[in-house]
């Protein structure tokens, strides 16, 4: 499992090759993070933001395919860990990658999400 600080977050999103045409699907119910994310990633990036874990697999479903997702664990109405276990068994939409950027900190927490493919797990400062 790897944990990152969230200043190494921006570097990792940057490996992608043609970042003009990037959608990150984000989803996150904190106002505050939101703007945080959407002030340094919408220069680069196509940002769809999201404000509970039920609205995403909605927009997904309605033809919009992210080029990667971004999501809180602890999201309204469905959780960061459902929403990627949903995701996780679509046929269409299981090679979306994933990032999990959440103020858990908790290993109880970490440890779950390599088996619901979160691919990297970034703690919110607090």
């Amino acid at each position: 499992m790897l944990v990152e600080p969230i200043f190494n977050f921006q570097k990792n999103i940057m490996n992608f090759s043609n970042s003009s045409q990037i959608k990150i699907l984000i989803v996150e119910d904190d106002q505050f993070m939101q703007a945080i994310l959407q002030k340094f990633l919408s220069a680069t990036y196509e940002i769809i933001m999201k404000s509970d874990g039920m609205e995403a697999p909605a927009f997904m479903q309605s033809g919009n395919l992210p080029d990667l997702i971004i999501s809180d664990l602890n999201t309204p109405k469905l959780s960061g860990l459902a929403l990627i276990e949903q995701t996780k068994l679509s046929d269409f939409f299981n090679s979306v990658p994933i990032i999990i950027l959440s103020g858990e900190d908790s290993s109880e927490k970490r440890v779950a999400c390599p088996g619901c493919r979160g691919r990297r797990f970034y703690c919110k400062a607090i």
